[in-house]
């Protein structure tokens, strides 16, 4: 790899060329978009939500809270905690919105 670019710089994260320690490097400074202004490939999970992508386009995130828990507010697929979706949240409270005391994974009542 150049280490010295044609603006007789070196080489760095944000310079628009995608070295060897980089996923990406979009030289820009919209960390929401594809490529993260830590020239890694933005991913579901890192804790920055896209801004890039609409409702049903690949790599879209409703949520994104950067954690490794499925049991509050944003699954770990970036979508939010919805009653039904057979997990249930630890992150809030007896009567507060979104408590849920189960979760069987569906919506169908009487069915323990």
């Amino acid at each position: 790899p150049d280490t010295c670019r044609s603006t007789c710089r070196s080489p760095r994260c944000g310079d628009g060329v995608t070295d060897s320690s980089e996923e990406c490097d979009d030289a820009n400074e919209d960390n929401t978009d594809a490529c993260l202004n830590s020239c890694l490939n933005a991913t579901c999970g890192d804790g920055v939500l896209r801004g890039d992508l609409q409702e049903g386009q690949g790599g879209y995130e409703a949520c994104d809270d950067g954690n490794d828990s499925d049991t509050d507010a944003c699954l770990n697929q970036c979508v939010p905690a919805r009653c039904g979706d057979g997990l249930v949240r630890d992150d809030v409270s007896l009567g507060e919105p979104g408590y849920e005391a189960c979760d069987d994974g569906n919506e169908i009542d009487g069915d323990a």
